[in-house]
Formats: structure tokens, C-alpha cells, sequence
């Protein structure tokens, strides 16, 4: 298990450079994903499909993907398009988690 830092904007401009970085991570880690959000300012829909394409690799292989530390600004884009749950976004991974 490792965690992975998200950048500040996940957004169809950034997503596809990122992309490459989240395939090497989900290849190199054995069992739980474990993704950073507390940094992530801007997420869009081209971010959120990268999310949840990177949960859907983690599934196939048995692995499971989790959102930690998620910024405020992100979880509040997750909630409101229903996709929390399915990131494994837990009431336990906002920023204050972080201490």
C-alpha cells in the first residue's frame, strides 16, 4: 500500500498528463490504492472519469482504491454527483484527517 498525491487541478488539462502517473502507481502498488486529495482545488468530469477508472483497474485486480484527506473543494464535487461512495470517500477523509 502507498499513497499517491493528486495534484491541484484535476481537470481535462492536467488529467491526461496524471493519467500516466496514476497507471505506474496502480501497477506498482500491491493491494489498497491510496489516493491524497487534500491538495485538489478544481476537479472536473474528465478528473472525476480518471477517478473512477482507476477504481474500476483496482476492482478487476481484487485491489481497492481510497480517496484520503479529500480538500473540501472535492469532496463537495464527489457528494454532489454521487460518486463519493464509489471512491471510497469515507466521512473520516477530509483535510483534518492530516494531523
Amino acid at each position: 500500500m502507498s499513497l499517491l498525491r493528486l495534484p491541484p487541478r484535476l481537470v481535462i488539462a492536467e488529467a491526461l498528463a496524471f493519467r500516466d502517473l496514476l497507471i505506474e502507481h496502480l501497477a506498482g502498488t500491491a493491494g489498497e490504492v491510496q489516493l491524497d486529495g487534500a491538495a485538489v482545488e478544481e476537479l472536473d468530469t474528465a478528473g472525476m472519469q480518471l477517478l473512477l477508472s482507476a477504481a474500476h483497474t483496482a476492482n478487476a485486480s481484487h485491489r481497492s482504491l481510497r480517496l484520503l484527506h479529500c480538500s473540501p473543494a472535492m469532496r463537495r464535487i464527489l457528494e454532489l454527483t454521487g460518486v463519493a461512495s464509489r471512491l471510497g470517500v469515507s466521512a473520516a477523509s477530509g483535510p483534518e484527517d492530516l494531523a
